[in-house]
Protein backbone atom coordinates (compact mmCIF):
# COMPACT_ATOMS: atom_id res chain seq x y z
CA UNK A 1 0.00 0.00 0.00
CA UNK A 2 2.38 2.87 1.32
CA UNK A 3 4.89 2.45 -2.28
CA UNK A 4 2.99 4.69 -3.90
CA UNK A 5 3.62 7.46 -0.80
CA UNK A 6 6.25 9.78 -0.29
CA UNK A 7 8.53 8.30 2.29
CA UNK A 8 10.67 10.20 5.12
CA UNK A 9 13.68 8.69 7.30
CA UNK A 10 13.99 10.17 10.61
CA UNK A 11 14.35 9.47 14.47
CA UNK A 12 10.48 9.24 16.25
CA UNK A 13 10.87 12.97 18.59
CA UNK A 14 7.39 13.33 20.43
CA UNK A 15 4.04 11.70 20.23
CA UNK A 16 1.98 14.85 20.82
CA UNK A 17 -1.84 14.47 21.72
CA UNK A 18 -3.52 18.04 19.87
CA UNK A 19 -6.59 19.17 21.73
CA UNK A 20 -9.25 21.44 20.75
CA UNK A 21 -13.20 22.41 20.78
CA UNK A 22 -15.07 21.40 18.08
CA UNK A 23 -18.09 23.48 16.36
CA UNK A 24 -20.64 21.99 17.86
CA UNK A 25 -18.75 22.52 21.43
CA UNK A 26 -17.54 19.10 21.82
CA UNK A 27 -13.87 18.58 22.77
CA UNK A 28 -11.25 16.35 20.30
CA UNK A 29 -8.21 14.91 20.60
CA UNK A 30 -5.91 14.46 17.39
CA UNK A 31 -2.81 11.98 18.33
CA UNK A 32 0.51 13.19 16.10
CA UNK A 33 3.93 12.71 15.47
CA UNK A 34 6.98 14.41 15.37
CA UNK A 35 9.83 12.85 12.99
CA UNK A 36 13.75 14.51 13.87
CA UNK A 37 15.09 14.58 9.97
CA UNK A 38 18.71 15.39 9.37
CA UNK A 39 19.44 17.75 6.45
CA UNK A 40 22.86 18.67 4.77
CA UNK A 41 23.09 21.63 2.13
CA UNK A 42 25.92 24.08 0.51
CA UNK A 43 25.31 27.61 0.16
CA UNK A 44 26.51 29.34 -2.66
CA UNK A 45 30.17 29.47 -1.98
CA UNK A 46 30.02 25.65 -1.06
CA UNK A 47 30.11 26.01 2.74
CA UNK A 48 28.34 22.83 4.47
CA UNK A 49 25.27 23.21 6.55
CA UNK A 50 23.32 20.42 8.71
CA UNK A 51 20.28 21.36 10.05
CA UNK A 52 18.06 19.52 12.58
CA UNK A 53 14.18 19.16 11.27
CA UNK A 54 11.32 18.72 13.05
CA UNK A 55 8.39 17.59 10.92
CA UNK A 56 4.68 17.56 12.62
CA UNK A 57 2.54 14.69 11.20
CA UNK A 58 -1.37 13.73 11.77
CA UNK A 59 -1.53 9.92 11.88
CA UNK A 60 -3.35 7.65 10.17
CA UNK A 61 -5.71 5.02 11.93
CA UNK A 62 -3.35 1.88 10.65
CA UNK A 63 0.22 4.06 12.33
CA UNK A 64 -2.16 5.04 15.17
CA UNK A 65 -2.82 1.62 15.79
CA UNK A 66 0.96 0.58 15.60
CA UNK A 67 2.49 2.96 17.70
CA UNK A 68 2.97 0.50 20.94
CA UNK A 69 5.51 -0.78 18.65
CA UNK A 70 7.88 2.10 18.73
CA UNK A 71 9.59 3.96 21.56
CA UNK A 72 11.13 7.47 20.99
CA UNK A 73 14.08 7.72 19.81
CA UNK A 74 13.75 4.75 17.83
CA UNK A 75 15.05 5.36 13.73
CA UNK A 76 11.91 4.96 11.79
CA UNK A 77 10.34 5.52 7.97
CA UNK A 78 7.50 7.22 7.42
CA UNK A 79 4.89 6.87 4.13
CA UNK A 80 3.35 10.16 4.14
CA UNK A 81 0.90 12.10 1.84
CA UNK A 82 -0.13 15.93 1.36
CA UNK A 83 -3.60 17.65 1.60
CA UNK A 84 -4.80 20.85 1.36
CA UNK A 85 -7.99 22.91 1.07
CA UNK A 86 -9.37 26.21 1.01
CA UNK A 87 -12.29 27.36 3.51
CA UNK A 88 -14.25 30.73 3.71
CA UNK A 89 -12.85 32.94 6.51
CA UNK A 90 -15.36 34.90 9.04
CA UNK A 91 -14.25 38.17 7.15
CA UNK A 92 -15.01 36.84 3.58
CA UNK A 93 -11.70 36.16 2.48
CA UNK A 94 -9.93 32.54 1.61
CA UNK A 95 -8.11 30.67 4.38
CA UNK A 96 -6.13 27.72 3.69
CA UNK A 97 -5.02 24.71 5.50
CA UNK A 98 -2.65 21.67 5.08
CA UNK A 99 -1.69 18.58 6.59
CA UNK A 100 1.01 16.18 6.26
CA UNK A 101 -0.24 12.38 6.80
CA UNK A 102 1.39 9.64 7.94
CA UNK A 103 0.47 6.34 6.32
CA UNK A 104 2.29 3.86 7.36
CA UNK A 105 5.40 3.69 10.18
CA UNK A 106 8.01 0.86 10.24
CA UNK A 107 11.35 0.32 11.90
CA UNK A 108 14.41 2.05 9.78
CA UNK A 109 17.58 -0.47 9.00
CA UNK A 110 20.09 2.29 10.75
CA UNK A 111 20.95 1.79 14.19
CA UNK A 112 18.69 -1.02 14.54
CA UNK A 113 20.83 -3.47 16.09
CA UNK A 114 21.01 -0.91 19.19
CA UNK A 115 17.05 -0.21 19.16
CA UNK A 116 15.34 -1.31 22.30
CA UNK A 117 12.07 -2.94 22.11
CA UNK A 118 8.96 -1.33 22.25
CA UNK A 119 7.20 -2.08 25.32
CA UNK A 120 4.47 -4.10 22.94
CA UNK A 121 7.75 -6.38 21.73
CA UNK A 122 8.70 -6.94 24.95
CA UNK A 123 4.94 -8.00 26.17
CA UNK A 124 4.89 -10.49 23.07
CA UNK A 125 7.70 -11.94 24.55
CA UNK A 126 6.54 -15.32 25.43
CA UNK A 127 7.95 -16.68 28.98
CA UNK A 128 8.79 -20.70 29.45
CA UNK A 129 6.15 -22.06 32.86
CA UNK A 130 7.32 -25.19 34.62
CA UNK A 131 4.25 -26.82 35.14
CA UNK A 132 5.42 -29.70 37.13
CA UNK A 133 6.38 -27.36 39.42
CA UNK A 134 3.96 -25.56 40.05
CA UNK A 135 1.41 -25.88 42.71
CA UNK A 136 -2.16 -24.46 43.56
CA UNK A 137 -1.36 -22.23 46.12
CA UNK A 138 -0.53 -18.82 45.63
CA UNK A 139 2.65 -18.75 48.61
Amino acid sequence: MADKFAKVEGVLNALPVKTGDRKDGGKYEKQQLVLEINGYYEDKDGTPHNNTYLMLFDLSRRVKENLDLYNIGDPIILSYTMKGRSYPKKDGSRGYDNAIMAVSIEHSAINSGTRKPAKAEIEKEQIPVDNENMDDLPF
